[in-house]
């Protein structure tokens, strides 16, 4: 069994992706990982398939996140719908004083084989900053994921994630695990 290598284009931004054997995938090499700036816009990284599942992974700018009782009394047009789970505000520890972000990280699943939107899935996502040799890691920080659907986007748009802060000029890398089978590890650095 061979690895496979495939190169990435996308606006503003390089990926590599790595299919390695089994059920673990990973996108994104430590030399060239996914380049995001700030004032970019969502950067979308996939499909990719890990297991038995296509994952795509979103990363994008803060988004509002109405619960189903905010959502019947403000009638908002645009923003995250929750299903389930608990919102964040985007603050994580392991950045305060370092220039944090707040950014909006989901996570969308299919089946592989019937391309259907996974809806029930045991999802855990987790991040944690890429340091260099000699440095102490950081611990990942776990995200408390939530299901939602983008306001206006139906069950169509059901993705599983949260409000997270992330530090500009820093690499991470996020590890996304379903139902305790199949694995994707995504890297990506923020610019600025």
């Amino acid at each position: 069994m061979g690895t496979i290598r495939l190169l990435l284009m996308m606006p503003l931004a390089v990926a590599a992706l790595v299919a390695l054997p089994g059920r673990t995938a990973q996108v994104g090499a430590a030399s060239r990982p996914l380049a995001m700036g700030m004032g970019m816009g969502a950067v979308t990284i996939g499909p990719i398939t890990a297991g038995a599942y296509r994952l795509t992974l979103e990363i994008g700018p803060r988004r509002p996140m109405y619960t189903q009782a905010q959502y019947a009394r403000l009638h908002p047009t645009t923003g995250e719908l929750m299903l389930g789970g608990t919102m964040t505000m985007g603050s994580g520890a392991m950045v305060m004083g370092m220039g944090a972000v707040n950014r909006h990280l989901e996570l969308r699943i299919q089946d592989g084989r019937a391309l259907r939107v996974v809806t029930t899935a045991l999802v855990s996502i987790a991040y944690q900053p890429v340091v260099g040799m000699g440095m102490m890691a950081i611990r990942p920080q776990v995200v408390p994921v939530a299901t939602m659907i983008d306001i206006g986007g139906g069950m169509a748009s059901f993705h599983y994630g949260n409000n997270i802060a992330l530090a500009a000029q820093t690499t991470y890398r996020i590890t996304a695990r379903v139902n305790n089978r199949a694995t994707a590890i995504f890297t990506v650095r923020f610019a600025r």
